[in-house]
């Protein structure tokens, strides 16, 4: 992790190095590289470059010395083209300019400088179409130019503005600059550096040891120079760009020198060999900015990376220049980031190409992958074609042709870049183990470890696969669909809104939602049993793929612990054989391993340990959070949670024990818990067993009636007979989950033949009252409309003849309905102390069935009046509203 963090910053502060300070090799008369090699005379006297500009910034050159020639001759626009001395060059400036920009488009994380010298004619007219040249191409104005900044710019620019300044509409960076007259750049020129010997060129050259004198002395001369001019105590113009020549110089006395040995510059180079000899002085040199050589592609892309290697080597040489390195036990630490700064630095320059070439390669394969994956689903799983008369399920169950691709079928990108992320991780550490690991510490493939390892491998992948395309289960149409919370709701609810009790009711799919179901907000939707929404998943773990998340999170934690161990090993081994330098790819990936298995085991084994612990007490995500929240909010009894689930802050209502609480999750059956597979057994989501201590907590404070139908058992989780949705319970087995459908069709006839039979003997309706809720007995007379107009006289009938023809049976039923209603809704107040409960009831009247009496139904006109029913006063209690 220190090594990596050392890395990071180190890359992310370059861009703060000062420009005066950027090593760049910059080419000598870089126009040469177009003269006709035909010319025997220009060839040897003028040419110090081979290729064109495209060929030189291949090889590594980085910085440019060009030199316009105007050819005015009273034209109204001159013609620039390019010289070296009194050598013509006829190639346009705009071409050579047009090439590096290209160039630099092409690869727009590198930054090209330009340096405009020795301008001819030197005079305005000149200078004005040069600038209007670079002008057009959408070049910089250049620095020291009149229409561009001053050459003090220079002192204190870095090369993040220096790229601001220099880049380009396309991508990529050409910085421009006056370079002539010492202007903007000091030359540094030192003309008696030269290869043969003026007196008598013929005698001795800087490459032929037959005048060893002159050959010494020609030799130490130019490395002299170079290591003068980067000498940290030489005093520099601070507003100027430094030139080291790292080349000969030549005049017209040592061209018989170069005739007689029948050479020219760029054999010279070749001979004397002075570009192979800068890479192994570059690293030695305390300053550097622009390096002038002759044949840059000689050797040129060997000192670019001898450059790029001294260049973040200076990083740390900034971080030591620091006041919190400077002495006592903070220079020993700065000692040893540089150490393993350099153990870092000589990985990447072992793997840093070939990394290049085959991440390239990498990137090429896996989009041809995915194309190949993905091209046959759309035979073998075919999208289903739903037409709008297609019948919605009224319960739903995940189905098995779930695939990835509709899965995401319109998602944003956002949702599925963690997917993404998560695989690569997930790719990264099995190259790291399989690749590095084993070899390192001689694990073969059929081993233990090696199996083991690959077989927790393929269950996570294929436990994410399922946890991410299953979906986690909605509220089915039928009974739990309603226009208002106002409506009937269906039967054996037990989770109340924790403020005021009322039944939990979506108002976004007008459904009322069953116990454990919670509104998922990036879903759109209510999921039921819902536990938390997963970024990671891009899907929400719920009733369905809840034991593929867990099953998902087994495999991710044995996985990154035994791979943590196992590179800890590993490195151990490489440490105590000295494989670091020999082996430093392997050092590379291993480092990557650790920091990314070491990070996963920390946070995610934790996070595994608790939802372990949730499943065993039968609580979700979503219900361990109100309790937190709930408990405690207040001191008084109507503080208290009205929830069921908050009321009980020590237990979960759904606490069944330990097994059935697996089994909730997982499945009745125990071979497969370990296996991706559908839990089996599990029920339809819509209903859960509960403990007696929650029965006695609903009955006795809440005031809602927990009765099984037909002598069903909900605690023990048994199948009732009955039709009713207290008769199915969480755990059922594989033919209830396969008849839900049916069963809840049952049980919504059950519902209008219990209504329709309370119309059809009806009793003596209550005599009127002047409180209650007129809105509440309104929505439940319009459920059972079918069933109260069916039995109207010629069976044309509207409610409001039926209703004036049977204003007294109507009005039974009305009552009927709303007594029901108040024994669910109403109940004693929860909190206060056992005494003043029992002094509640003894002065309270109790009803037949134990029921505390409800207020009167609101008042109904007698027969053959209107049955508008309007006569709420202002008076009627808030319970009843």
């Amino acid at each position: 992790l220190v090594l990596l963090a050392v890395a990071v910053s180190a890359s992310s502060s370059q861009d703060d190095v000062l420009l005066k300070d950027w090593p760049m090799i910059m080419t000598h008369d870089s126009a040469t590289g177009y003269l006709n090699a035909s010319d025997g005379f220009v060839t040897k006297m003028a040419k110090t470059q081979v290729g064109s500009f495209y060929e030189q910034l291949d090889c590594g050159a980085r910085a440019f010395d060009l030199r316009p020639r105007c050819h005015l001759h009273g034209e109204d626009t001159p013609r620039v083209t390019m010289h070296h001395a009194e050598v013509d060059i006829e190639y346009p400036l705009q071409a050579a300019l047009k090439d590096i920009i290209d160039w630099s488009k092409a690869n727009p994380s590198e930054f090209v400088m330009v340096g405009l010298s020795h301008h001819s004619p030197n005079n305005t007219r000149c200078r004005e179409a040069v600038s209007g040249i670079t002008k057009d191409l959408g070049l910089m104005p250049s620095i020291g130019s009149s229409s561009g900044q001053p050459c003090s710019s220079l002192e204190r620019m870095t090369m993040r503005e220096a790229k601001q300044a220099a880049a380009l509409d396309g991508g990529g960076h050409v910085f421009m600059i006056e370079a002539s007259d010492d202007t903007c750049v000091a030359e540094n020129y030192v003309p008696d550096i030269r290869c043969y010997n003026s007196t008598s060129p013929h005698e001795g050259s800087c490459y032929t040891k037959d005048s060893p004198q002159w050959y010494n002395y020609a030799n130490n001369r130019l490395f002299d120079y170079i290591r003068e001019m980067a000498a940290s105590t030489t005093e520099r113009n601070s507003s100027q760009l430094q030139m080291n020549q790292a080349h000969w110089q030549y005049d017209f006395e040592v061209y018989e020198g170069v005739d007689a040995r029948h050479s020219s510059l760029i054999m010279d180079e070749y001979f004397s060999q002075v570009n192979r000899r800068l890479i192994d002085i570059i690293d030695d040199l305390a300053y550097l900015n622009l390096l002038e050589v002759d044949n840059v592609c000689n050797y040129g892309p060997n000192i670019l990376k001898s450059v790029k290697s001294r260049q973040e080597k200076l990083t740390l040489r900034r971080i030591k220049r620091c006041r919190w390195v400077e002495g006592g036990w903070l220079d020993t630490g700065g000692r040893f980031l540089k150490a393993t700064y350099g153990i870092l630095l000589t990985c990447l320059s072992a793997t840093g190409d070939a990394l290049d070439a085959a991440l390239e390669h990498l990137g090429i394969l896996m989009v041809e992958l995915v194309k190949a994956i993905a091209w046959p689903f759309k035979w073998i799983f075919p999208t289903p074609e739903v037409t709008p008369s297609t019948p919605h399920s009224r319960h739903t169950i995940p189905s098995p042709n779930h695939q990835i691709i509709r899965t995401f079928k319109g998602r944003p990108l956002a949702m599925v870049l963690p997917i993404i992320f998560v695989c690569n991780i997930i790719m990264l550490l099995y190259i790291v183990y399989v690749f590095c690991v084993m070899p390192l510490l001689g694990v073969s493939l059929s081993s233990f470890s090696s199996i083991s390892f690959h077989l927790c491998s393929l269950l996570a992948m294929v436990s994410y696969y399922k946890a991410v395309v299953t979906d986690p289960g909605k509220i089915p149409e039928d009974l739990w669909s309603s226009s208002s919370p106002a409506g009937p709701p269906p039967p054996h609810l037990y989770e109340r809104k924790g403020k005021d009790g009322s039944i939990r009711y979506c108002n976004k799919e007008h459904k009322f939602k069953p116990d454990r179901a919670h509104f998922c907000s990036p879903m759109g939707r209510n999921v039921l049993r819902m536990d938390h929404y997963c970024p990671w998943l891009a899907n929400s773990v719920g009733f369905y793929n809840h034991k593929y998340f867990f099953l998902f999170l087994l495999y991710v934690v044995i996985a990154c612990n035994t791979v943590t161990c196992q590179i800890i090993h590993a490195l151990v081994n490489l440490a105590s054989a000295g494989g670091y330098a020999a082996q430093p790819g392997q050092l590379l990936f291993l480092l990557e391993g650790i920091s990314i298995s070491a990070l996963l085991s920390t946070i995610v084994t934790p996070f595994f340990a608790f939802h372990t612990w949730l499943i065993s007490t039968n609580v979700t995500t979503v219900e361990y959070c109100e309790k937190r929240r709930d408990v405690g909010a207040g001191s008084g009894p109507e503080a208290l949670s009205k929830n069921i689930v908050s009321r009980m802050p020590d237990r979960s209502p759904y606490d069944v024990g330990l097994i059935k609480n697996w089994q909730s999750v997982m499945g009745r059956n125990f071979l497969t818990w370990l296996l991706p597979t559908r839990p089996r057994g599990i029920g339809h989501g819509l209903a859960f067993p509960i403990n007696s201590q929650a029965k006695d907590v609903l009955e006795r404070e809440l005031g809602i009636t927990v009765t099984p139908v037909d002598g069903g058992d909900l605690e023990a989780g048994r199948r009732s007979r009955g039709g009713g949705r207290g008769s199915r319970v969480g755990l059922g087995s594989d033919d209830e989950e396969e008849d839900s459908n049916a069963e809840i069709r049952k049980a919504l006839e059950y519902r209008q033949q219990q209504l329709a039979e309370a119309v059809e003997e009806p009793e003596a309706p209550p005599s009127p009252a002047s409180d209650g809720s007129s809105s509440s007995s309104t929505a439940a007379a319009s459920y059972p409309t079918r069933a109260c107009c069916s039995g109207a006289a010629g069976g044309g009938g509207s409610l409001v003849e039926y209703g004036l023809e049977k204003s007294n049976e109507f009005a039974d039923f009305i009552t009927e309905l709303y007594v029901s209603g108040w024994k669910i809704l109403a109940g004693p107040r929860r909190g206060g102390k056992k005494r003043r409960a029992q002094q509640r009831a003894a002065t309270t009247p109790i009803l037949s069935s134990g029921v505390e009496e409800p207020p009167t139904s609101p008042g109904l006109v007698e027969v053959g009046s209107s049955p508008i029913q309007n006569i709420a006063t202002e008076e009627e209690p808030k319970a009843a509203a």
